[in-house]
């Protein structure tokens, strides 16, 4: 039997689906995770109910409870008025339950974590443990430049300096407030990545794509973040040993066709491997960094990391993987996702190789299912109120995109007059028909009393699921539905398989009431159990 040995690994991989992974591996393409789990073993994990997008998951897999008692309900906090103002869900604060690091360092436990959200610094300085937090702080979100090849400099404003990207024939040469700060190569292709330093510890990692059909060239940036380093005192430490941390994996800038047309739309291939190019460089500066916090803590009790490439190409590419490989471009975007897997687990092996007789743990905090179209609820909503199928006043689908309606002003005085507002609206949203498609894009609508589950005011006055393939928007678009560039989503819990994530260990303590089926919120209590008694 294996027991469990310090320092516990726990990696989580974002949007690991349980198919996809079991398909892989009878493959072989994932050695270093089948390694992991021919000593111990894997089983499905449940995300959580209603919304399964990346913030609410993740605290329900960090802090054993459900999104209804932790508080977040999506990608943005909205008010419970549903005003619209969003907030950042990373901060300490935006959680009511305490993450599993917490619980360890509250009994003289040392952690690491990196790039997770949710860390309280005092917390974690009082008990020696170490965290590098990546996304909370962005300057300047990734993104693409177009600068043209007669030397003409494109110019940009980045964290209050003049940034100034010029060509010749080779190189982007780049200039901060007219200093020169480096060059970045031209390639056709395959990406030639180039930190550049903007001064007071902030870097942007760099690359320059040549476009010869447009005759120009694209020039490629990860964004600026200010990196958060706990303690504080090692945290220029830490940045000299790493590399830029770069937030954004290009998938707009593929889907958009800033990269040439997608192998769907007549393109050579290319388009996906500048893509892959991308976010290959994305998943080996998050797997690096890991690496590094982790030495910095080797005798830690427990250790966290964070991969974001597979969620990112799903995102782009998901309606490929069960898709008939006949049609133009899916072998491409299946190949695309393959590769993302393989990348997190390359970053599994580098940890396997430095801490070989560690514990381990991988889990994602959900899976992904397929996206087609898109269905506008605010228009829609607009539409079915001016046919008077629909009360009228102020009904609002969150700017969230969570699932949450609001019902505002108009709509109702007494608690009879409401309820009769939420009857017909659920109604109209589940009868309304994709002129298209003939399929309802809502598949469900429920509230306090119509849920099977705990419930959170922050859900709404209704929460709205939409259909399989259907992703439910909070956008403006000249239709209420219409089809999807993207080509994976997992807003909310609907029950299809592929949404089921991944529960991967080597310790067979934690597999000693071995089911199919893990619960997303089970994960902590059942580490925290195993550690305390070890």
């Amino acid at each position: 039997m294996t027991l469990l040995r310090k320092p516990l690994i726990w990696c989580i991989w974002d949007g690991a689906s349980y198919d996809v992974v079991q398909a892989l591996m009878a493959e072989g393409g994932l050695p270093y995770l089948q390694r992991v789990v021919e000593s111990g073993g894997i089983v499905a994990l449940k995300p959580p109910f209603p919304n399964c997008e990346t913030p609410p998951a993740l605290a329900s897999l960090l802090t054993g409870v459900e999104p209804s008692t932790h508080g977040l309900v999506g990608r943005s906090l909205a008010s419970l008025a549903g005003s619209m103002g969003l907030r950042s869900v990373f901060s300490r604060s935006s959680i009511t339950v305490p993450p599993i690091w917490e619980r360890i360092q509250r009994r003289g436990g040392t952690c690491v974590t990196a790039f997770l959200p949710w860390i309280d610094a005092d917390t974690f300085v009082a008990s020696g443990s170490f965290a590098v937090v990546g996304y909370e702080n962005r300057v300047v979100g990734a993104g693409t430049i177009r600068v043209s090849n007669d030397n003409r400099a494109a110019s940009q404003e980045w964290d209050g300096n003049r940034v100034d990207f010029r060509t010749n024939r080779a190189h982007v040469a780049v200039f901060v407030n007219g200093e020169s700060r480096g060059e970045v190569p031209i390639r056709s292709k395959q990406l030639e990545w180039q930190d550049i330093d903007l001064g007071h510890g902030r870097r942007a990692a760099c690359a320059a794509l040549l476009r010869e059909w447009r005759d120009d060239v694209l020039l490629l940036h990860g964004g600026v973040w200010d990196v958060d380093v706990v303690p504080g005192a090692e945290k220029n430490g830490y940045l000299r040993a790493t590399k830029a941390f770069m937030g954004g994996m290009f998938g707009e800038a593929y889907r958009r066709g800033e990269f040439g047309p997608q192998a769907s739309e007549g393109g050579d291939g290319s388009a996906e491997a500048t893509y892959f190019s991308c976010f290959k460089e994305v998943a080996a500066r998050f797997a690096d960094g890991a690496l590094t916090a982790l030495l910095a803590r080797a005798d830690a009790q427990l250790f966290l990391c964070y991969q974001p490439v597979i969620d990112a190409v799903q995102h782009e590419c998901f309606s490929a993987w069960g898709a008939d490989a006949g049609y133009p471009g899916v072998e491409q975007k299946r190949r695309l996702i393959v590769q993302a897997y393989q990348e997190a687990d390359k970053g599994l092996g580098k940890l396997l190789d430095v801490v070989p007789h560690a514990s381990l743990v991988v889990t994602s905090d959900h899976g992904a299912a397929v996206v087609t179209r898109e269905c506008y609820v605010n228009h829609l909503i607009h539409q079915l109120q001016g046919e008077g199928r629909m009360p009228p006043g102020e009904i609002v689908f969150d700017a969230s995109e969570s699932g949450s309606v609001w019902l505002k002003h108009g709509t109702g005085e007494t608690a009879v007059e409401r309820e009769s507002v939420r009857k017909r609206v659920c109604d109209a949203l589940l009868a309304y028909r994709d002129p298209d498609t003939h399929t309802a894009p809502v598949a469900s609508v429920f509230d306090e009393q119509s849920s099977q589950r705990s419930w959170n005011p922050a859900f709404g006055d209704l929460f709205v699921v939409g259909s399989p393939g259907y992703q439910l928007r909070a956008g403006s678009s000249p239709t209420p539905v219409s089809p999807s560039r993207k080509g994976g989503h997992h807003t909310a819990w609907t029950g299809e398989s592929s949404l089921y994530g991944i529960f991967v260990t080597d310790v067979d303590a934690l597999l000693s009431q071995r089911s199919a089926v893990i619960d997303n919120h089970d994960v902590v209590g059942l580490l925290a159990r195993t550690m305390e008694s070890s």
